[in-house]
């Protein structure tokens, strides 16, 4: 028996994004662009879609913050958060600091000047980072607003952390700031990007249509900027609407 043609054609749209048992055409043609695209625009960090790296992270609810370790995909981690370094003084050594309770503030201590000079050399964008002493290392803020750190020659700080600090201090934190090799995304990515860039049995060939349509117009990475690509970036709006109002919308799996 016959589909009515309403019926035919979502299921056209549905085998064309989605597909069946594999990935729709749609799919696997977004896919091979997103790899061209990255290499092309970080040939120093070319796609390597099998590699895991071990990662801290903290999740944070309204009454508490958990810190986890466990096995990620490097280049779900390097899409989300770029490269970083440790802000170092002209010695080359790292630059530490202690988070003041209860504010948004870091006391640089003896580093202040050193700090003070980078911020006036332009260094805006810094993370907070605890390191461990196997060498691992945990974000637990960020420098927020386009101003970045500012100094207070008042109480001789300075402002600018996100979240605000917790009720404790914390001494020897480490400032990271990007090292420009391959940029952070623009979006920190909502609980269910995560897991598709970062769960360890994720790779690029489990990234939906929607995922690479967010990732190769992400303003971030800029794998489609520029006038060249314009006429591409409206075909990717086309996709995602379709894919999403058309298909059916299953989320990033």
């Amino acid at each position: 028996m016959e589909l009515p043609e309403e019926e035919q054609n979502s299921r056209r749209l549905y085998e064309l994004y989605l597909g069946g048992k594999k990935p729709g055409p749609v799919r696997c043609i977004l896919q091979e662009l997103f790899k061209k695209r990255w290499d092309a625009t970080y040939p120093s960090h070319p796609w390597r879609d099998d590699e895991t790296v071990p990662h801290r992270w903290l999740e944070t609810t309204w009454d508490s913050v958990k810190e986890y370790t466990g096995k990620v995909k490097l280049m779900g981690l390097l899409v989300l958060d770029g490269t970083w370094k440790p802000l170092a003084d002209e010695a080359g050594a790292p630059i530490t600091v202690t988070r003041l309770a209860d504010s948004e503030r870091i006391d640089a201590g003896l580093h202040t000047e050193a700090l003070k000079e980078s911020l006036a050399q332009g260094v805006k964008a810094c993370r907070l980072v605890r390191r461990y002493p196997d060498g691992s290392a945990v974000v637990i803020a960020k420098v927020g607003g386009k101003n970045g750190l500012k100094y207070h020659a008042k109480d001789n700080t300075f402002a600018g952390l996100k979240p605000k600090n917790p009720s404790a201090s914390e001494s020897l934190l480490e400032l990271h700031v990007p090292t420009g090799e391959v940029r952070p995304s623009s979006s920190s990515g909502n609980n269910t990007q995560q897991h598709a860039l970062l769960g360890e049995d994720k790779g690029l060939s489990s990234y939906d249509v929607s995922l690479l349509c967010d990732l190769l117009k992400d303003h971030g990475h800029g794998l489609l900027a520029g006038d060249e690509f314009s006429g591409l970036r409206e075909i990717l709006d086309s996709i995602k609407n379709d894919r999403n109002e058309k298909a059916c919308h299953e989320g990033y799996v």
